[in-house]
Protein backbone atom coordinates (compact mmCIF):
# COMPACT_ATOMS: atom_id res chain seq x y z
CA UNK A 1 0.00 0.00 0.00
CA UNK A 2 1.28 3.41 -0.60
CA UNK A 3 2.82 5.70 2.34
CA UNK A 4 0.60 8.49 3.14
CA UNK A 5 3.05 10.03 6.07
CA UNK A 6 1.69 7.10 8.59
CA UNK A 7 3.74 4.62 9.51
CA UNK A 8 5.61 2.26 7.06
CA UNK A 9 5.71 -0.84 7.15
CA UNK A 10 8.07 -3.09 4.64
CA UNK A 11 6.80 -5.70 2.57
CA UNK A 12 9.11 -7.86 3.88
CA UNK A 13 8.95 -7.26 7.30
CA UNK A 14 8.11 -11.17 8.55
CA UNK A 15 11.10 -12.29 7.50
CA UNK A 16 13.22 -9.69 8.70
CA UNK A 17 13.67 -7.35 5.90
CA UNK A 18 15.91 -7.78 2.76
CA UNK A 19 19.19 -9.34 5.47
CA UNK A 20 16.54 -12.26 6.66
CA UNK A 21 15.47 -12.69 3.13
CA UNK A 22 19.12 -13.15 2.36
CA UNK A 23 19.93 -15.88 5.42
CA UNK A 24 17.03 -17.52 4.36
CA UNK A 25 17.92 -18.10 0.64
CA UNK A 26 15.25 -15.64 -0.24
CA UNK A 27 15.90 -13.75 -3.31
CA UNK A 28 15.08 -10.60 -3.90
CA UNK A 29 11.45 -10.09 -5.94
CA UNK A 30 11.44 -7.70 -8.24
CA UNK A 31 7.59 -6.99 -7.88
CA UNK A 32 7.58 -6.47 -4.42
CA UNK A 33 10.97 -4.19 -4.62
CA UNK A 34 9.12 -1.89 -7.11
CA UNK A 35 6.32 -1.69 -5.01
CA UNK A 36 8.21 -0.88 -2.34
CA UNK A 37 9.74 1.63 -4.18
CA UNK A 38 6.71 3.33 -5.56
CA UNK A 39 5.56 3.63 -1.87
CA UNK A 40 8.67 5.40 -0.68
CA UNK A 41 7.75 7.76 -3.81
CA UNK A 42 4.65 8.48 -3.23
CA UNK A 43 5.23 8.99 0.79
CA UNK A 44 8.12 11.51 0.02
CA UNK A 45 6.12 13.18 -2.82
CA UNK A 46 3.25 14.03 0.33
CA UNK A 47 5.69 15.12 2.60
CA UNK A 48 5.66 19.40 3.27
CA UNK A 49 9.60 19.96 2.03
CA UNK A 50 12.08 22.31 3.60
CA UNK A 51 11.45 25.28 1.67
CA UNK A 52 7.38 25.07 1.43
CA UNK A 53 7.79 24.42 -2.20
CA UNK A 54 5.59 21.30 -1.60
CA UNK A 55 1.95 22.21 -0.05
CA UNK A 56 0.36 20.59 2.16
CA UNK A 57 -3.06 18.94 0.86
CA UNK A 58 -5.31 18.50 3.69
CA UNK A 59 -5.60 19.25 7.46
CA UNK A 60 -2.07 18.91 9.60
CA UNK A 61 -2.40 16.67 12.70
CA UNK A 62 0.84 17.63 14.84
CA UNK A 63 -0.36 15.44 17.38
CA UNK A 64 -0.58 17.63 20.24
CA UNK A 65 2.81 19.39 20.00
CA UNK A 66 3.07 23.42 18.75
CA UNK A 67 4.63 25.28 15.96
CA UNK A 68 7.56 27.50 18.14
CA UNK A 69 10.05 29.92 16.50
CA UNK A 70 8.19 31.09 13.70
CA UNK A 71 8.94 34.40 12.21
CA UNK A 72 7.41 37.23 14.45
CA UNK A 73 5.93 38.91 10.85
CA UNK A 74 5.03 42.26 10.00
CA UNK A 75 2.10 43.94 9.49
CA UNK A 76 2.75 43.96 5.75
CA UNK A 77 3.89 40.39 6.08
CA UNK A 78 1.89 38.63 9.05
CA UNK A 79 3.65 35.21 10.98
CA UNK A 80 -0.11 33.18 10.31
CA UNK A 81 -1.93 33.89 6.83
CA UNK A 82 -4.85 32.67 5.53
CA UNK A 83 -6.16 31.55 2.23
CA UNK A 84 -3.08 32.49 0.98
CA UNK A 85 -3.92 36.59 1.55
CA UNK A 86 0.02 37.27 2.28
CA UNK A 87 -1.25 40.88 3.49
CA UNK A 88 -3.49 39.65 6.08
CA UNK A 89 -2.89 37.57 9.50
CA UNK A 90 -1.33 37.35 12.64
CA UNK A 91 2.32 39.11 13.92
CA UNK A 92 4.34 39.36 16.78
CA UNK A 93 5.74 43.31 16.88
CA UNK A 94 7.33 43.03 20.05
CA UNK A 95 7.73 40.42 23.25
CA UNK A 96 4.56 38.79 24.43
CA UNK A 97 2.74 40.72 22.16
CA UNK A 98 0.52 40.14 19.54
CA UNK A 99 -0.97 41.98 16.42
CA UNK A 100 -4.20 41.90 13.92
CA UNK A 101 -3.35 42.99 10.45
CA UNK A 102 -5.39 43.19 7.20
CA UNK A 103 -4.43 44.67 3.88
CA UNK A 104 -1.42 44.92 4.69
CA UNK A 105 -1.84 47.88 7.99
CA UNK A 106 -1.92 46.85 11.68
CA UNK A 107 -5.81 46.92 13.18
CA UNK A 108 -5.36 44.91 16.65
CA UNK A 109 -3.19 45.04 19.27
CA UNK A 110 -2.82 43.04 22.82
CA UNK A 111 0.49 43.82 24.21
CA UNK A 112 2.31 42.29 26.78
CA UNK A 113 0.43 43.68 30.02
CA UNK A 114 -2.80 43.00 28.25
CA UNK A 115 -3.94 46.52 26.62
CA UNK A 116 -6.21 45.94 23.79
CA UNK A 117 -6.01 48.88 20.69
CA UNK A 118 -8.19 49.19 18.35
CA UNK A 119 -6.28 51.22 15.45
CA UNK A 120 -3.62 52.36 17.69
CA UNK A 121 -0.11 50.54 18.48
CA UNK A 122 0.57 51.67 22.17
CA UNK A 123 -2.89 51.37 24.37
CA UNK A 124 -3.13 53.12 27.07
CA UNK A 125 -6.18 51.29 28.61
CA UNK A 126 -8.01 47.53 29.18
CA UNK A 127 -9.57 48.66 25.57
CA UNK A 128 -8.51 51.46 23.30
CA UNK A 129 -10.23 52.50 20.01
CA UNK A 130 -8.77 55.48 17.84
CA UNK A 131 -9.71 56.42 15.00
CA UNK A 132 -8.41 59.45 12.68
CA UNK A 133 -10.96 59.70 10.25
CA UNK A 134 -14.56 60.97 10.61
CA UNK A 135 -17.67 58.65 11.22
CA UNK A 136 -18.56 57.01 14.07
CA UNK A 137 -15.54 55.26 16.13
CA UNK A 138 -17.85 52.56 18.28
CA UNK A 139 -21.36 51.44 17.15
CA UNK A 140 -23.33 48.91 19.18
CA UNK A 141 -26.05 47.31 16.95
CA UNK A 142 -28.82 45.07 18.01
CA UNK A 143 -30.89 42.74 15.64
CA UNK A 144 -33.90 41.21 17.32
CA UNK A 145 -37.59 41.45 17.02
CA UNK A 146 -38.22 42.40 20.99
CA UNK A 147 -38.38 45.59 21.95
CA UNK A 148 -35.01 46.14 24.01
CA UNK A 149 -32.25 48.34 22.11
CA UNK A 150 -28.57 47.64 22.74
CA UNK A 151 -26.91 47.41 25.86
CA UNK A 152 -23.99 49.13 26.60
CA UNK A 153 -23.25 47.57 30.63
CA UNK A 154 -20.72 49.10 33.60
CA UNK A 155 -20.99 46.67 35.90
CA UNK A 156 -19.20 47.24 39.41
CA UNK A 157 -18.34 44.34 42.29
CA UNK A 158 -16.49 45.00 45.63
CA UNK A 159 -13.69 42.19 44.99
CA UNK A 160 -10.04 42.08 43.57
CA UNK A 161 -10.58 38.85 41.94
CA UNK A 162 -12.22 38.76 38.21
CA UNK A 163 -15.27 37.15 38.13
CA UNK A 164 -16.49 37.05 42.14
CA UNK A 165 -19.59 38.96 43.39
CA UNK A 166 -19.02 40.97 46.32
CA UNK A 167 -21.52 43.54 47.23
CA UNK A 168 -21.37 47.22 46.93
CA UNK A 169 -21.96 50.55 48.89
CA UNK A 170 -22.96 52.96 49.09
CA UNK A 171 -21.33 55.97 47.41
CA UNK A 172 -19.31 53.29 45.30
CA UNK A 173 -19.10 54.17 41.69
CA UNK A 174 -20.73 51.66 39.30
CA UNK A 175 -19.35 53.02 36.38
CA UNK A 176 -18.05 56.46 34.55
CA UNK A 177 -17.90 57.95 31.21
CA UNK A 178 -14.86 60.65 30.68
CA UNK A 179 -15.08 63.03 27.92
CA UNK A 180 -10.91 64.46 27.40
CA UNK A 181 -10.03 67.14 25.00
CA UNK A 182 -6.17 67.39 24.13
CA UNK A 183 -4.26 69.95 26.14
CA UNK A 184 -1.19 70.04 23.99
CA UNK A 185 1.17 67.36 25.80
CA UNK A 186 -1.79 65.19 27.07
CA UNK A 187 -5.09 64.74 27.80
CA UNK A 188 -7.28 67.13 30.11
CA UNK A 189 -11.20 66.18 31.37
CA UNK A 190 -13.82 68.36 30.13
CA UNK A 191 -16.96 66.48 31.08
CA UNK A 192 -17.79 63.40 33.34
CA UNK A 193 -20.86 61.31 34.18
CA UNK A 194 -20.88 59.14 36.94
CA UNK A 195 -23.23 56.37 38.11
CA UNK A 196 -23.11 55.68 41.78
CA UNK A 197 -25.36 53.38 44.72
CA UNK A 198 -26.91 55.92 46.18
CA UNK A 199 -28.42 54.42 49.44
CA UNK A 200 -27.73 51.09 51.17
CA UNK A 201 -27.89 47.94 48.23
CA UNK A 202 -29.78 44.88 49.26
CA UNK A 203 -28.23 41.37 48.93
CA UNK A 204 -30.98 40.74 46.12
CA UNK A 205 -33.27 43.16 43.62
CA UNK A 206 -32.19 46.19 46.09
CA UNK A 207 -29.62 48.38 44.00
CA UNK A 208 -30.56 52.50 44.81
CA UNK A 209 -28.35 54.28 42.31
CA UNK A 210 -28.14 57.95 41.43
CA UNK A 211 -26.31 59.56 38.29
CA UNK A 212 -23.61 62.64 38.64
CA UNK A 213 -22.80 65.01 36.10
CA UNK A 214 -19.60 67.31 35.90
CA UNK A 215 -17.86 69.94 33.82
CA UNK A 216 -14.72 71.05 33.83
CA UNK A 217 -14.84 75.29 34.31
CA UNK A 218 -12.99 77.70 31.98
CA UNK A 219 -9.57 77.92 33.24
CA UNK A 220 -9.62 74.84 35.25
CA UNK A 221 -8.60 71.32 34.79
CA UNK A 222 -10.45 69.84 37.00
CA UNK A 223 -14.03 68.94 36.43
CA UNK A 224 -16.89 69.83 39.46
CA UNK A 225 -20.53 68.02 39.84
CA UNK A 226 -23.12 70.69 38.30
CA UNK A 227 -25.84 68.17 38.65
CA UNK A 228 -27.41 64.92 39.92
CA UNK A 229 -30.13 62.56 39.60
CA UNK A 230 -30.77 60.73 42.71
CA UNK A 231 -32.47 57.48 43.51
CA UNK A 232 -35.94 58.99 44.41
CA UNK A 233 -35.90 60.62 40.83
CA UNK A 234 -35.17 63.79 42.26
CA UNK A 235 -32.63 66.54 40.25
CA UNK A 236 -30.47 69.02 41.45
CA UNK A 237 -28.07 71.45 39.54
CA UNK A 238 -25.75 72.74 41.38
CA UNK A 239 -26.76 71.26 44.53
CA UNK A 240 -25.89 67.37 45.65
CA UNK A 241 -29.41 67.32 48.06
CA UNK A 242 -32.15 68.17 46.05
CA UNK A 243 -35.10 68.55 48.51
CA UNK A 244 -37.71 68.82 45.58
CA UNK A 245 -38.37 67.42 42.30
CA UNK A 246 -35.87 69.72 40.98
CA UNK A 247 -34.03 71.78 42.48
CA UNK A 248 -31.79 74.63 41.33
CA UNK A 249 -28.89 76.91 43.06
CA UNK A 250 -26.54 78.98 42.06
CA UNK A 251 -23.00 78.42 43.19
CA UNK A 252 -21.43 81.49 41.11
CA UNK A 253 -20.71 84.93 42.94
CA UNK A 254 -20.86 86.80 39.54
CA UNK A 255 -24.61 88.49 39.66
CA UNK A 256 -26.76 86.13 36.92
CA UNK A 257 -28.73 88.60 35.19
CA UNK A 258 -30.60 85.65 33.29
CA UNK A 259 -31.61 84.30 36.80
CA UNK A 260 -31.62 80.30 37.16
CA UNK A 261 -34.19 79.03 35.21
CA UNK A 262 -34.67 80.34 31.72
CA UNK A 263 -37.55 79.22 29.66
CA UNK A 264 -37.26 80.18 25.57
CA UNK A 265 -40.33 78.70 24.09
CA UNK A 266 -41.58 78.91 19.94
CA UNK A 267 -44.90 79.19 18.91
CA UNK A 268 -47.78 80.96 18.86
CA UNK A 269 -48.88 83.28 21.90
CA UNK A 270 -50.99 80.69 23.36
CA UNK A 271 -48.35 78.82 24.56
CA UNK A 272 -47.51 78.52 27.97
CA UNK A 273 -43.65 78.96 28.36
CA UNK A 274 -43.90 77.85 31.91
CA UNK A 275 -47.26 75.75 33.12
CA UNK A 276 -47.93 74.75 36.97
CA UNK A 277 -50.10 72.27 37.42
CA UNK A 278 -51.58 71.29 40.97
CA UNK A 279 -52.76 67.46 41.10
CA UNK A 280 -55.13 68.55 44.20
CA UNK A 281 -58.91 69.85 43.27
CA UNK A 282 -58.57 72.90 45.10
CA UNK A 283 -59.05 76.92 44.46
CA UNK A 284 -58.95 78.49 47.77
CA UNK A 285 -56.51 80.90 48.69
CA UNK A 286 -54.81 77.75 51.02
CA UNK A 287 -53.94 76.29 47.37
CA UNK A 288 -50.36 77.28 46.61
CA UNK A 289 -48.98 77.23 43.37
CA UNK A 290 -45.18 78.85 43.68
CA UNK A 291 -43.12 79.91 46.82
CA UNK A 292 -40.69 82.53 47.35
CA UNK A 293 -37.90 82.28 49.83
CA UNK A 294 -34.54 83.81 50.64
CA UNK A 295 -31.24 83.23 52.60
CA UNK A 296 -31.07 79.23 51.05
CA UNK A 297 -35.29 79.10 52.08
CA UNK A 298 -34.67 79.69 55.31
CA UNK A 299 -37.16 82.79 55.59
CA UNK A 300 -40.18 83.52 52.96
CA UNK A 301 -41.52 86.32 50.93
CA UNK A 302 -44.24 84.91 49.95
CA UNK A 303 -46.29 82.84 47.34
CA UNK A 304 -48.68 82.75 44.64
CA UNK A 305 -51.87 81.11 45.25
CA UNK A 306 -55.12 80.16 43.72
CA UNK A 307 -57.94 82.81 44.95
CA UNK A 308 -61.28 80.86 43.92
CA UNK A 309 -61.78 79.64 40.39
CA UNK A 310 -60.27 81.15 37.31
CA UNK A 311 -57.70 83.38 39.28
CA UNK A 312 -54.39 83.27 41.86
CA UNK A 313 -53.04 86.13 43.37
CA UNK A 314 -49.89 86.82 45.22
CA UNK A 315 -50.17 85.71 48.87
CA UNK A 316 -47.76 87.22 51.88
CA UNK A 317 -47.39 85.77 55.39
CA UNK A 318 -49.53 87.68 57.43
CA UNK A 319 -50.06 85.90 60.73
CA UNK A 320 -50.54 87.71 63.44
CA UNK A 321 -47.97 85.66 65.63
CA UNK A 322 -45.18 86.28 62.94
CA UNK A 323 -45.35 89.98 63.90
CA UNK A 324 -44.74 92.63 66.36
CA UNK A 325 -44.17 96.49 67.13
CA UNK A 326 -47.55 96.50 65.40
CA UNK A 327 -49.08 100.29 64.83
CA UNK A 328 -51.82 102.01 62.31
CA UNK A 329 -50.12 103.34 59.35
CA UNK A 330 -49.22 107.21 59.58
CA UNK A 331 -51.54 109.20 56.66
CA UNK A 332 -50.82 108.92 53.25
CA UNK A 333 -52.63 110.97 51.33
CA UNK A 334 -50.13 113.67 50.21
CA UNK A 335 -47.84 110.80 49.37
CA UNK A 336 -50.27 109.28 47.19
CA UNK A 337 -50.93 112.71 45.43
CA UNK A 338 -47.67 112.92 45.07
CA UNK A 339 -47.04 110.12 42.77
CA UNK A 340 -46.99 110.97 39.10
CA UNK A 341 -48.85 108.32 37.08
CA UNK A 342 -47.32 108.50 33.14
CA UNK A 343 -47.16 106.64 29.84
CA UNK A 344 -44.71 106.36 27.41
CA UNK A 345 -42.97 104.26 24.86
CA UNK A 346 -40.07 102.18 25.57
CA UNK A 347 -36.82 103.43 23.54
CA UNK A 348 -35.68 100.16 22.67
CA UNK A 349 -39.01 99.99 20.51
CA UNK A 350 -40.64 96.91 22.88
CA UNK A 351 -43.92 98.84 22.94
CA UNK A 352 -46.05 101.55 24.54
CA UNK A 353 -46.74 101.57 28.85
CA UNK A 354 -48.17 102.92 31.40
CA UNK A 355 -46.74 103.10 35.00
CA UNK A 356 -44.44 105.01 37.20
CA UNK A 357 -41.23 106.43 36.65
CA UNK A 358 -38.80 104.69 39.14
CA UNK A 359 -36.70 107.68 40.52
CA UNK A 360 -39.80 109.69 41.26
CA UNK A 361 -41.32 106.93 43.44
CA UNK A 362 -38.14 106.58 45.14
CA UNK A 363 -38.12 109.77 46.65
CA UNK A 364 -42.01 108.78 47.91
CA UNK A 365 -41.60 105.30 48.63
CA UNK A 366 -38.14 104.14 48.39
CA UNK A 367 -38.59 100.62 49.53
CA UNK A 368 -40.67 99.89 46.01
CA UNK A 369 -37.03 100.63 44.58
CA UNK A 370 -34.67 98.01 43.44
CA UNK A 371 -31.13 97.99 41.41
CA UNK A 372 -30.54 95.52 38.72
CA UNK A 373 -27.27 95.23 39.13
CA UNK A 374 -26.50 97.91 36.28
CA UNK A 375 -27.61 100.89 37.96
CA UNK A 376 -30.70 100.64 36.43
CA UNK A 377 -33.61 101.28 38.63
CA UNK A 378 -36.76 98.31 39.08
CA UNK A 379 -40.29 99.05 40.54
CA UNK A 380 -42.27 96.37 42.71
CA UNK A 381 -45.72 96.54 43.30
CA UNK A 382 -47.04 99.27 41.27
CA UNK A 383 -48.29 98.11 37.96
CA UNK A 384 -50.20 99.57 35.14
CA UNK A 385 -53.71 99.05 36.91
CA UNK A 386 -52.11 100.82 40.01
CA UNK A 387 -51.34 103.59 37.61
CA UNK A 388 -54.63 103.85 36.45
CA UNK A 389 -56.15 103.58 40.01
CA UNK A 390 -53.68 106.14 41.89
CA UNK A 391 -54.81 108.59 39.02
CA UNK A 392 -58.64 108.08 39.40
CA UNK A 393 -58.11 108.36 43.05
CA UNK A 394 -56.20 111.66 42.30
CA UNK A 395 -58.36 112.82 40.30
CA UNK A 396 -61.52 112.49 42.19
CA UNK A 397 -59.60 114.11 45.15
CA UNK A 398 -58.99 117.08 43.09
CA UNK A 399 -62.42 117.35 42.31
CA UNK A 400 -63.57 116.31 45.39
CA UNK A 401 -61.59 118.97 46.89
CA UNK A 402 -62.90 121.74 44.28
CA UNK A 403 -66.38 120.87 45.28
CA UNK A 404 -65.64 121.15 48.67
CA UNK A 405 -63.92 124.70 48.63
CA UNK A 406 -67.05 125.54 46.40
CA UNK A 407 -69.30 124.89 48.93
CA UNK A 408 -67.23 126.36 51.39
CA UNK A 409 -67.24 129.88 49.11
CA UNK A 410 -71.42 129.55 49.07
CA UNK A 411 -71.91 128.77 52.91
CA UNK A 412 -69.63 131.84 53.85
CA UNK A 413 -71.62 133.90 51.19
CA UNK A 414 -74.84 133.06 52.98
CA UNK A 415 -73.40 133.76 56.16
CA UNK A 416 -72.33 137.16 55.33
Amino acid sequence: MPWSGGSYTKGNNATGGWTGDASLGIGIEAGRHDTQDNDFATGINQCLNKDGSNPATADLNLGGFRPTNIASGTAAAPAICAGNDVNTGVFGPAADTWAVATNGAERVRIDSTGLVGIGTTAPVSSLEVAKSSSGDDVVFSKYEAGAQGAVFNLRKSRSNSIGTNTIVANGDGLGEIYFSGANGTGYTIGAVITGKVDGTPGATNDMPGRLEFYTTADGSGSPTERMRITSAGRIGINTINPQSVVSIFNNENALVSTGLFQSNVTGDSVTHALKVAKFDNNTTTSQRFIGFTHNATANGNGQINANGSGQVAFGTFSDERLKENIVNLPTQLANIMAMRPVEFDYKDGSGHQIGFIAQEIQQIYPDLIGDQGDGFLTLSGLGKNEARMIKAFQEFAELTQATITALQARVAALEA
